[in-house]
């Protein structure tokens, strides 16, 4: 343990001492493990809410009870509880809040393959099933409304649907049954109280928007190459505009579409991963912060890396950064908030593949380092270029000034490996 943990210091410490712009606060992280349970599955949910008072408000899968969850950070502390334990229930499951903080959260029922939803009553839950016409809930996603009232969006029997409770009950409406292939919605509700949904289809990125009571369909993006099921994110910045986050390329792509006005404006800001979890957030300013998960393999195709990487946009570049190296975690799920002064914090499902148990963490504070930013082609909507923003060049751009230095920290890096690696073969010997 303590010589991975010299390993991580000295890499840190490399990349902190060939970083030149972009440099974040690096306070150790403040660690906090919600829930530990064992078990592994396929089928696991993770969904994070943050109130008034800058508390987070969790619901997740108990991996091994087969359950929805729920936890509320009350200072230090994470008192959770189960929400409904019914066979197997709580996969794919969202949480919302209302204006009370009151959470409401939606979720799959695997064992009756319904839709459920869960409304905290102030000591308990009330659960309603909402839809059950076929195989429904997968990939749900809920909103509160301006009004209090939940959307709720997800997959069914193939066709996306959208379930609004009123006060006469929930009214389920087919958004799309054209697609051949739907997957992973995400909902949001603007300023005028109407719905918008984003999601894959089997060769799009689609929105769905309902007004004057009817439902409109458009294309946002192409997908290149393969559809991958990966999250997709939607929310309404203070200007009314809607901004959405997905990944493209076969999920080594992280792209943000913006929709100003009539269309949308589509950038790269950042690739060459691969993909295992995506999330999105905006600050108060309207800007997209994301955190992904970042799997690597070596050459038998062994997973053998699960770092958290952070992006944001500093001046006219997307930073990237490990915040949480792979020493001790292995993430397969996060979900990334931003507090009241807009530092980000992370909710991670790490798994533990050999003992066969996982752990709900919440990490806030920084520990990761600024490593370059990306420069890449981006935009195909405003004829920028996605990184330097209009074709800014090194010497004007401290961070395109940092990227240049990439290939000298790479080979650094390459160097410190070997001489770690001999120390620590001849302390084992």
């Amino acid at each position: 343990m303590r010589s991975t943990l010299t390993f991580t210091v000295v890499i840190f410490t490399l990349f902190s001492a060939c970083a030149t712009a972009g440099d974040w606060d690096n306070p150790e992280w403040d660690i906090r493990v919600v829930d530990s349970f064992g078990g592994l599955s396929t089928n696991t949910g993770l969904s994070v809410a943050v109130d008034s008072q800058d508390r987070p408000h969790v619901a997740y899968y108990g991996l091994k009870g087969a359950d929805l969850r729920y936890a509320v950070r009350t200072g230090t502390t994470w008192p959770s509880e189960i929400v409904d334990d019914y066979q197997v229930v709580g996969p794919d499951c969202s949480i919302a809040l209302d204006g009370d903080d009151l959470p409401h959260i939606c979720y799959y029922d695997k064992t009756n393959e319904e839709l459920e939803y869960a409304r905290r009553n102030g000591t308990g839950w009330d659960i309603e099933t909402v839809d059950c016409l076929g195989i429904v809930g997968v990939g749900t996603s809920i909103a509160i409304g301006p009004g209090g009232d939940p959307y709720l969006a997800y997959v069914g029997a193939r066709t996306l649907r959208c379930a609004h409770r009123t006060e006469d009950g929930w009214n389920v409406t087919v958004v799309d049954e054209v697609e051949e292939h739907i997957y992973t919605p995400s909902v949001t509700v603007d300023h005028n109280g109407d719905p918008h949904i984003l999601y894959f289809g089997a060769s799009t990125v689609k929105h769905a928007f309902r007004s004057g009571g009817n439902w409109t369909l458009e294309r946002v993006d192409d997908l290149r190459f393969a559809t991958v099921a990966m999250r997709t994110t939607i929310q309404v910045d203070p200007d009314g505009d809607l901004v959405a986050c997905y990944a493209n390329d076969v999920a080594s792509s992280v792209m943000i579409a913006r929709r100003s006005g009539g269309g949308w404006t589509t950038e790269k800001v950042s690739e060459g991963h691969y993909i295992g979890d995506l999330d999105m957030e905006l600050d108060t300013n309207g800007q997209p912060h994301v955190a992904l998960i970042d799997l690597a393999f070596n050459n038998d195709k062994e997973l053998v890396n699960t770092d958290v990487w952070y992006l944001e946009r500093e001046g006219n570049s997307w930073t990237r950064g490990v915040v949480v190296s792979s020493s001790g975690h292995h993430g397969v799920l996060l979900d990334l908030h931003l507090d009241g002064e807009g530092m980000p914090s992370l909710a991670v499902v790490d798994m533990d593949p050999v003992g066969m148990k996982a752990d709900l963490t919440h990490f806030t504070g920084w520990t990761g380092t600024f490593i370059e930013a990306y420069t890449g082609d981006g935009s195909n909507g405003d004829g920028g270029d996605g990184g330097n923003g209009g074709g800014g060049s090194s010497e004007d751009d401290p961070a395109a000034s940092f990227s240049m230095m990439a290939p000298l920290a790479v080979a650094i890096t390459a160097l410190v490996l070997v001489v770690v690696f001999l120390v620590l073969r001849k302390d084992q010997a």
